[in-house]
């Protein structure tokens, strides 16, 4: 006879004032790699539910989540974003099984709380969790690709593009080309989501990485008109090893194909390879081929695969 798995776990959401628990979560957590640093990022969260054998004081599987005030300022809805959903034990039946569970406590709790819309980014290997999204009403909206480079290879670029430090009074262009140049973002992906408010989110993006969310922001300039723009912004792991990111790149959409693109990257890659970085990492959408076939003419590879999931709840 087949053991009854939802009997034998009591999923369990998270308090502030439920500190009992947290010594079994944090050894889960350590089970699945997490350094302490990354640990107590997720107790900052202060946001989880998570699935407890009764026969145990084992931890099963969590989920880990956040409020999004950015999406939620340009969505006009309450929003939240699953940071981790880790079921790291059992067969495909188990780990299906215990992701569902998980998933419907976290949208029992949302309706109760008013939350509106749940989005979160799975690693396409994942399938258990992949089915368990789509089995508790999330939908795919993009496959996210991640590419990193490690050889800072820097490309030949043309002579005719001027990369400049950002000032003040480029950021009505930024705004511009940022607004009028994306196609293939998550928002725009998103048919809950118009292609304004799309386009005034990455308008906001720029605005955002040049106030404080980039380390550096990088403007083309061409005939002394600005053409194009890269975000660049790092992080440092457990080890001290410093990646680059290439936060958000655009291209006037009028000049798309004539070397800006080449320009800004080049320019980045010399920018992080003086800050120390030891490798350089950019995410884009996978039927943006134009992106990927620039990334790779400039030393990238492929490095992650990704499924975009989100769920409206009405």
């Amino acid at each position: 006879m087949k053991k009854n798995i939802a009997r034998s776990l009591r999923v369990i959401e998270l308090k502030s004032s439920d500190s009992k628990y947290k010594p079994f979560l944090e050894n889960y957590l350590k089970r699945n790699n997490f350094d302490k640093s990354q640990i107590d990022k997720c107790f900052e969260l202060q946001s989880c539910v998570f699935a407890k054998s009764y026969s145990s004081k084992k931890v099963e599987g969590l989920i880990f989540y956040s409020p999004q005030e950015w999406e939620k300022k340009i969505l006009k809805k309450n929003v939240i974003r699953i940071i981790h959903i880790l079921v790291d034990s059992g067969n495909y039946r188990r780990k299906h099984k215990i992701a569902t569970l998980l998933l419907k406590k976290l949208l029992w709790s949302c309706k109760k709380n008013k939350i509106q819309c749940i989005v979160t980014r799975i690693e396409e290997e994942r399938i258990p969790v992949i089915h368990a999204l789509e089995g508790t009403g999330f939908n795919i909206i993009e496959s996210f690709l991640t590419f990193k480079n490690d050889t800072f290879y820097v490309p030949q670029a043309t002579d005719k593009i001027q990369v400049v430090l950002y000032k003040d009074s480029y950021i009505k262009y930024l705004k511009d080309i940022a607004r009028l140049s994306f196609k293939y973002s998550r928002f725009h992906a998103d048919p809950m989501i118009s292609d304004r408010v799309a386009g005034l989110s990455r308008a906001e993006w720029i605005e955002n990485a040049c106030h404080g969310r980039a380390d550096r922001v990088l403007v083309a300039k061409s005939r002394n008109q600005v053409v194009g723009f890269v975000a660049c912004r790092s992080y440092t792991d457990k080890e001290g090893n410093k990646t680059g990111i290439i936060d958000l790149m655009a291209t006037h959409h009028e000049l798309k194909g004539q070397g800006v693109g080449t320009c800004l990257l080049k320019s980045a890659l010399e920018y992080f390879l003086k800050q120390g970085c030891r490798d350089v990492i950019v995410g884009t959408q996978a039927k943006n081929i134009p992106s990927i076939n620039l990334y790779i003419k400039c030393g990238f590879k492929l490095w992650k695969s990704q499924l975009t999931f989100i769920n409206y709840l009405n």
